[in-house]
């Protein structure tokens, strides 16, 4: 059980978050927004470089996937037919040093097969990853649930990658609202302080 001070630590933490300044592109898909609901390709999806051939750029409850995206209008789609390493990457230009805090959603759509995504940090000249987590979605019931990482800059240039890494023929699965995040001073450090003084209990 979580005590009251972890809670609230747990709660600022969130909050001070949501209202930094982000620094990814088109984190909701919106730029070159579809007039009407449907499935489109995914190709020239401003700031993003897709890979795998198995995403679409889906607008709304479209006759297909009955979901409304989470934030904006669109959302997109992986995994389909089963297909499994489907990827979106971005470079970020970033602070050498700073901290940020990756945060995004996924949801399942058409089934309630158990997908997963991983989603990671790298620097860019190195390749070294600096934080990750694995989104794991267990069916369309669960509805757009949020995920986090953290990391801290490396260079001025960092890969953020999204990578569909379990799939299954009976769903696909939808990310959207990926927003990169610089943390209100301290938030960070107190937050893994936290973290630390519960494992040693």
């Amino acid at each position: 059980m979580r005590s009251a001070p972890f809670a609230a630590m747990l709660a600022s933490f969130a909050a001070c978050s949501a209202v930094s300044a982000g620094i990814e592109l088109n984190g909701s898909f919106e730029t070159a927004l579809h007039e009407s609901p449907g499935r489109y390709d995914i190709s020239g999806l401003d700031g993003w470089t897709a890979t795998g051939g198995s995403m679409l750029l889906e607008r709304g409850v479209n006759g297909v996937s009955n979901i409304e995206a989470h934030s904006g209008d669109q959302y997109v789609s992986m995994g389909h037919s089963g297909a499994v390493g489907d990827t979106l990457t971005q470079t970020l230009r970033n602070v050498e040093g700073q901290a940020y805090e990756v945060s995004f959603v996924i949801r399942s759509i058409q089934g309630n097969a158990m997908q997963a995504l991983y989603a990671s940090a790298a620097d860019q000249s190195s390749g070294v990853e600096l934080g990750s987590v694995l989104a794991v979605d267990f069916g369309v019931g669960a509805g757009w649930t949020e995920h986090r990482f953290a990391f801290v800059a490396a260079s001025e240039s960092t890969t953020l990658k999204l990578l569909h890494s379990l799939g299954s023929t009976q769903a696909n699965l939808a990310v959207d609202s990926i927003e990169v995040l610089v943390p209100a001073p301290g938030v960070l450090a107190a937050f893994g302080l936290g973290l630390i003084a519960r494992r040693r209990r």
